[in-house]
């Protein structure tokens, strides 16, 4: 049985993103909404790497790994799952389907 393609995650189309990197976190700022958005670590770095290229799971979670001085363990991977939907949930990623 063929495995399907794994979903990929890119900024919102259509808007301008930008993202700051802080001494105690990140802050996000959507231009559609005019919103800007206080965000942890993990999901600054998360959208510090999608700003650059969309990027799946997988690759995003070597990227991240790469970055940061711990590995991403089951939970720290459930982590990178939360990071993902909140940033989904305002609107500055969304899925690419294949």
């Amino acid at each position: 049985m063929p495995q399907l393609p794994e979903t990929a995650w890119r900024v919102s189309v259509g808007y301008a993103i930008s993202c700051h990197a802080w001494e105690d976190g990140y802050t996000a700022f959507h231009s559609g909404s005019g919103d800007t958005h206080l965000l942890d670590h993990l999901t600054g770095e998360v959208l510090s790497c999608l700003l650059r290229q969309p990027l799946s799971l997988d690759e995003l979670t070597r990227s991240i790994s790469g970055k940061t001085s711990t590995e991403l363990d089951d939970g720290n991977a459930q982590a990178l799952d939360n990071a993902l939907a909140s940033l989904q949930r305002v609107h500055l990623i969304e899925p690419v389907h294949p």
